[in-house]
């Protein structure tokens, strides 16, 4: 476990939000049948599930002369462990030569965000739920299932797949649902689950995922609750910053509840055989 990051610069905040997402990669690798595979140059992972977050190629660090070898063995790779999809995750200071080629293999650009941090110290005292929200975490088969099918309605608009919102569920109940590294929350308005979020603590911070609201309960705050939940547990543990990478659509929303922008973007591109 990497030591709690403290008073740190923008500078350090972004090296720890691609650093907590590296924690994840590897920590979901741990489902059984998965992989994981690190080098000086290049990482890779596999978790089994067909979501970007599981399968993916990561921490490239390629001199131009090697960038198309590098690629080509990341695709044979995957292929070898039958899998004709997975995500290549860069970071904002990488090389235009890097994507050039990447998109010379076939690669399609998914999006590039905005890391984001926020000060848990920030916080109010407490955090105050609109009246007939709860928030729990997702804990048995049939909360599980509740947050997989939130995620897929709150992202209808990216077109995610089923299988793909399931994947979370699945990677949590392979591990073991009370020994999965994450947290699942889900935010149930009436007794209906409306919003999810996933906490994972790793790179000295609590980075966040997966946050959504179905769209018709938005505008009324749930998204700014169940976004500042894990954060208040993760203070709790001792944690002083939140962290997240934002959609362009998300970043003023995070704006407003206190996360700020750290001078680094994560991105993502994507590689299918189907596309190739």
């Amino acid at each position: 476990m990497s030591e709690i990051l403290t008073n740190a610069s923008d500078a350090q905040l972004g090296v720890a939000i691609e650093e907590n997402l590296f924690a994840f990669f590897r920590a979901s690798s741990a489902v059984p049948g998965g992989a994981l595979f690190e080098s000086e140059t290049i990482s890779t992972h596999d978790a089994c599930q067909p979501a970007a977050l599981f399968k993916g190629a990561w921490r490239a660090r390629l001199p131009p002369e090697q960038m198309d070898a590098a690629i080509v063995g990341v695709q044979d790779w995957f292929r070898a462990r039958g899998s004709d999809f997975f995500a290549w995750w860069f970071n904002s200071t990488q090389p235009p030569e890097l994507f050039e080629r990447l998109e010379a293999h076939g690669f399609e650009l998914d999006y590039s965000a905005p890391g984001m941090a926020l000060d848990t110290a920030t916080l109010s005292e407490t955090l105050v739920l609109p009246d007939g929200l709860e928030i729990i975490e997702a804990r048995d088969e049939q909360t599980l299932t509740d947050w997989s099918l939130v995620l897929h309605a709150a992202n209808q608009h990216y077109h995610l797949p089923m299988e793909s919102a399931q994947a979370f569920e699945k990677a949590t109940l392979a591990l073991g649902i009370h020994n999965a590294p994450w947290r699942l929350y889900v935010g149930y308005m009436d007794g209906k689950a409306v919003a999810t979020n996933l906490a994972y603590n790793g790179g000295g911070v609590t980075g966040l995922f997966c946050i959504g609201t179905i769209p018709e309960y938005r505008g009324r705050g749930i998204g700014t609750a169940i976004t500042l939940a894990p954060l208040y547990d993760a203070r709790d543990e001792g944690y002083q910053y939140g962290v997240l990478f934002a959609s362009e659509f998300g970043m003023p929303v995070y704006e407003r509840i206190g996360f700020r922008y750290v001078g680094m973007n994560i991105g993502r591109y994507v590689w299918s055989e189907e596309r190739s």
